[in-house]
């Protein structure tokens, strides 16, 4: 059996109070982990995550206030024992798992800063040490946390009376040159996390079975907003690439995606306006084995979901949070399924509506 045990890693999060939705990158060269004997490489990883925490007590300058929640993110396994002849490496363990969390929060006039505990329940799984031979990983569940967020209230100025006349003149104006409807882009990264595993490494290549994939890419739009429909059509292309290395193997997978998207607001809340709707997409399937390529061109219909963080109706930009999921898309190799229905999950993505940006001047 192989044990890790106790695992310190420290996030910058970013949190958009009873519930408090975060999004969190671990730093991981903070990351303290204790290998065992024999071992040559040890890698544990959990890149990214989200959740939630539930703070019983208000958040309020000079006051530590408790908390509970959950968390979802990736865990990512590795290890390379000493014998190991391997040219390029040992593949990686996967999985989405659920940790719970608990801790304090001090909250000052700018930062809060936070010291928790997660209790990972899905700690033991099997691992290839070898092409044919696996062995039993139990992880150590506990795991401490210390973050430091600084929070900016970007919108206090809308709150004054100047504020509220200027926002009233700058729509007079927009409706005045019609933009309230506008064109927009949008840029930000993105990610993609595998959600379903695929028949052909089963089959070909037990040893990446649960190898999840998970990867960052650009997150690119085009298109307009309908402000009586409160509805946006746009293109939306994102380039996706992943590898699968280990055991003198190696398998590079490729998506390149172009889409119609059209999405119904369903309301605003405070700022917070949710949005869904179906997108249309061709989509360019590939994939390489140890050097053999595989193609498969295809249109996918998906289902896009999400959230704009929009204070007004006059505003000249704002960000934007895109997931998208197209169930079952995959291509055949070799009569088997290799899957691409990963979950698209957008950090941030910044959107510039284009007219009201020339015509307000910012």
């Amino acid at each position: 059996m192989s044990t890790c045990p106790f695992v310190l890693y420290i996030p910058i999060q970013v949190v958009i109070c009873l519930w408090v939705p975060k999004r969190s990158f671990a730093l991981s060269f903070l990351t303290f982990q204790d290998s065992p004997q024999d071992i040559k490489d040890l890698s544990i990883n959990n890149p990214i995550e989200t959740g939630a925490r539930l703070y019983p007590i208000k958040l309020q300058p000079n006051r530590i206030s408790p908390f509970v929640g959950i968390s979802f993110k990736r865990l990512r396994f590795s290890q390379e024992s000493e014998s190991s002849n391997s040219s390029n490496g040992v593949p990686s363990y996967g999985r989405n798992i659920q940790p719970i969390q608990f801790g304090l929060t001090y909250t000052s006039n700018k930062w809060h800063i936070s010291v928790s505990g997660y209790y990972n329940y899905q700690n033991e799984f099997n691992y290839f040490i070898s092409p044919t031979e696996r062995a039993d990983v139990r992880l150590e569940p506990l795991s401490m946390n210390l973050s430091l967020l600084r929070y900016i209230d970007s919108n206090r100025d809308m709150r004054t009376k100047k504020g509220v006349k200027r926002i009233n003149e700058d729509y007079e104006v927009l409706k005045s040159k019609n933009l309230l409807s506008d064109w927009f882009f949008g840029v930000g990264p993105s990610s993609a996390l595998q959600l379903s595993k695929s028949s052909y490494l089963k089959e070909s290549f037990p040893f990446f079975y649960d190898d999840y994939s998970a990867t960052i890419l650009p997150d690119l739009s085009l298109g307009r907003y309908f402000h009586k429909l409160d509805a946006n059509v746009n293109l939306s292309y994102r380039p996706y690439r992943d590898q699968y290395e280990g055991f003198d193997t190696e398998i590079d997978i490729r998506r390149r995606s172009l889409g119609v998207e059209s999405v119904k607001f369903l309301f605003n809340y405070l700022g917070f306006a949710p949005f869904l709707g179906p997108i249309l997409s061709y989509e360019n399937l590939r994939t390489t084995v140890n050097g053999t390529d595989y193609q498969e061109k295809k249109m996918a219909l998906g289902i896009t979901f999400g959230w704009d963080i929009r204070i007004t109706k006059t505003g000249t930009r704002l960000l934007r949070t895109n997931l998208r999921y197209y169930p079952n898309l995959h291509m055949e190799v070799n009569g088997e399924k290799m899957m691409f229905d990963h979950l698209e999950f957008n950090f941030i993505q910044w959107v510039q509506y284009i007219g009201r940006k020339e015509t307000l001047g910012k």
